[in-house]
């Protein structure tokens, strides 16, 4: 009885494994579970104790804003935001989630969000690039109620 137990609990470990391998959207570990919505990249759950710390609305709100000066039109200003994208591609790899934006309509523009995670560790680590920024942007967030 116990040998069928542990095949039963052994299965579920493996294919929750394989589920959160397939499904870069999703990170999670003892601290929090991470849910990227794969339409636009924007955070839809950083739970904790099975609570979600967002607001539900803000998983169609854009991950990031970023406001230009136009020099040749006058110093017109151009908001790019992650909304705005016609490609988001979200990968996960070795405790890093890389969100690529690229397709901005009349910008030849491109941004990389990264999120440094890890299993043993209650932080996040949130990075924009982009060849139009001066320098990267680069937030250490600390999970909500993690110690």
């Amino acid at each position: 009885m116990y040998k069928s137990l542990m095949l039963v609990a052994v299965a579920l470990l493996f294919s929750s494994c394989v589920e959160n391998c397939k499904n870069p959207n999703l990170f999670e570990n003892e601290f929090y579970k991470l849910a990227i919505n794969k339409e636009n990249g924007a955070i839809e759950a950083i739970e904790k104790n099975g609570k979600n710390m967002i607001v539900l609305d803000n998983a169609k709100a854009a991950l990031f804003e970023i406001n230009f000066l136009d020099r040749n039109q006058g110093g017109k200003m151009i908001k790019v935001n992650s909304n705005s994208a016609k490609v988001c591609e979200i990968k996960q790899s070795n405790g890093k989630i890389s969100i690529a934006y690229s397709g901005f309509e009349g910008y030849d523009f491109t941004a990389l969000v990264t999120v440094d995670v890890s299993e043993d560790s209650p932080f996040m680590n949130w990075n924009i690039e982009s060849p139009f920024l001066a320098s990267t942007r680069r937030c250490r967030c600390r999970r909500y109620g993690s110690a």
